[in-house]
């Protein structure tokens, strides 16, 4: 394929995936695109709800199993938020699952309550900000344990240029498996 340029796709709503699946998955598996981004939040139905997101989390895992299997090249990245108010153990343990499944690259977000959000009505239900890094602490601890790359995103330590040179680190081992 052409190397001159690779395309990423960066932060991709996963209702646009739902909504242009059938146009989008041939464009998607282009050896071109490298770097796909959808970001899941979560896969309990319950949650995406009270965060007002369309369901529809399995669709996703079956398109995203699709472009893996006719674009080698590509990464996949998410973004879970983990301690969203009231989340049980059991819907991140299947947010988890799902992402270690389908992703190579996990931001697990802690979620930061804020006056003003749609959700404040459940301030009296949202976790300590203990509890929430506990919930970060694990997500990344099960994330990287299954072979995929995990950070906290933007609210760790970790600096940018580590994660851009480990998810290079992953694109240039795709493209010798080719």
């Amino acid at each position: 394929f052409n190397k001159s340029y690779e395309v990423h796709v960066a932060q991709f709503n996963p209702a646009g995936v739902l909504k242009y699946y059938d146009r989008l998955l041939p464009l998607l598996q282009n050896e071109r695109v490298t770097d796909i981004q959808i970001p899941i939040q979560t896969t309990s139905d319950r949650l995406l709800k009270l965060m007002h997101r369309p369901p529809g989390t399995d669709k996703i895992g079956e398109f995203l199993r699709e472009v893996k299997k006719m674009n080698k090249v590509a990464v996949l990245r998410t973004d879970i938020m983990v301690g969203f108010p009231s989340e049980t153990m059991e819907e991140l343990d299947k947010s988890l699952d799902f992402v270690t499944d389908v992703f190579d690259e996990v931001a697990v977000y802690g979620f930061e309550m804020r006056k003003g959000l749609v959700v404040e009505k459940l301030m009296d239900m949202a976790f300590s900000k203990e509890e929430i890094e506990r919930r970060v602490a694990y997500g990344t601890g099960i994330v990287e344990m299954r072979g995929a790359m995990a950070h906290g995103g933007q609210q760790s330590d970790v600096s940018l240029i580590e994660v851009e040179r480990r998810k290079q680190a992953i694109r240039d081992a795709k493209k010798k498996g080719v």
